[in-house]
């Protein structure tokens, strides 16, 4: 058997078993959706997805031409003109010259100038302001009858601890949050990492992960030193609420989500110890997860590199290989 197909059959086994098990949508809230929501793409089938984007020109982007965004196929998506804030009502958008750094916070121009080599000025020069709509993420939640929300990402530069606390104890109604996390204020009376680990720890939440690319990394002095000489500015943080706890609501959809995030180890683990799920499903789940359709045809090869190649072979695979997932890692650096 070809390893396309046994891919296909997996995927085909997989969605059989997501058809049964998942019993409503995944709930997922993309705040700062400029662009397009393209969040767990391999979900789009099981997802309901809020888009929030209160910059009126992103926005109209969206609507007018959806496909032009490249989002995938949801079951469900809703893109709202709305700012998710700290408390409902009207605010102000500050929009910068660099249209990704606009936030309902001013961006902290006395700080951005140590980066002035590093064209930041684009970034710390409001080219207009626009009061536009909020809501908190309470209100949103009691206004939709959401009794809980699977997923949510953040991108709305800075305010994120804001957000995420006006939605008061319902915050603890979220099962993986994904935001964008500063180790430094890029913007006015912006929280940083600390701040937010420390809130979401309080509230049962584990940290997860911390990602960050190139881009991440900004210089003050020069940009021809080796990559390791420049400080992280800021970066995403992954956070999963209690998830040892597998008598919890959503605990399923919680793992699926961490698997399909990449977070194969603890969600795996979770999956084990669901005693709500078939043995049968347990199984899939497991087997599948540990070889990834995206992995599969190389997961093919390797066995049979491995099985039929001398050792001199697969030192030059394992050289080809790590010198592939280098260049894949490789992220330009915004100027």
């Amino acid at each position: 058997m070809s390893p396309n197909k046994s891919s296909d059959q997996s995927n085909q086994s997989l969605s059989r078993v997501l058809d049964r098990i998942l019993v409503s949508p995944l709930i997922v809230l993309d705040g700062g959706a400029k662009g397009g929501t393209r969040e767990l793409v391999r979900l789009a089938r099981y997802i309901s997805a809020y888009g929030f984007e209160a910059n009126r020109s992103e926005y109209d982007k969206i609507v007018r031409n959806p496909s032009a965004s490249g989002s995938p196929q949801y079951k469900r998506i809703s893109y709202l003109p709305l700012a998710l804030a700290e408390c409902s009502g009207k605010v102000t958008l500050y929009i910068t010259k660099r249209p990704g750094a606009t936030s309902t916070l001013r961006p902290n121009a006395e700080l951005l100038a140590h980066f002035e080599r590093d064209n930041w000025s684009q970034m710390r020069e409001v080219v207009s302001e626009q009061v536009v709509e909020a809501i908190s993420l309470r209100d949103f939640i009691m206004r939709e009858h959401l009794s809980s929300i699977d997923y949510i990402k953040l991108d709305t530069q800075g305010n994120e601890l804001h957000i995420l606390r006006s939605a008061g104890e319902l915050v603890q109604k979220i099962s993986v949050i994904k935001t964008e996390v500063e180790l430094i204020p890029v913007y006015m009376s912006q929280p940083l990492l600390g701040d937010i680990c420390s809130f979401l720890t309080s509230q049962g939440f584990q940290l997860v992960d911390l990602h960050w690319t190139d881009p991440c990394r900004r210089y003050h002095f020069s940009p021809s030193l080796p990559k390791g000489s420049y400080r992280l500015v800021w970066a995403e943080a992954i956070f999963a609420y209690d998830p040892f706890n597998v008598s919890k609501e959503r605990t399923l959809e919680q793992a699926i989500i961490l698997a399909e995030l990449g977070y194969l180890d603890l969600g795996l683990y979770i999956l084990g110890r669901l005693t709500s799920l078939a043995d049968a499903d347990r199984e899939l789940l497991l087997r599948y997860y540990q070889e990834p359709p995206g992995g599969r045809e190389c997961s093919w090869l390797k066995r049979l590199v491995k099985k039929h190649a001398p050792g001199q072979l697969l030192e030059v695979y394992r050289i080809l290989k790590q010198g592939k997932t280098s260049q894949s890692k490789e992220v330009t650096r915004i100027p």
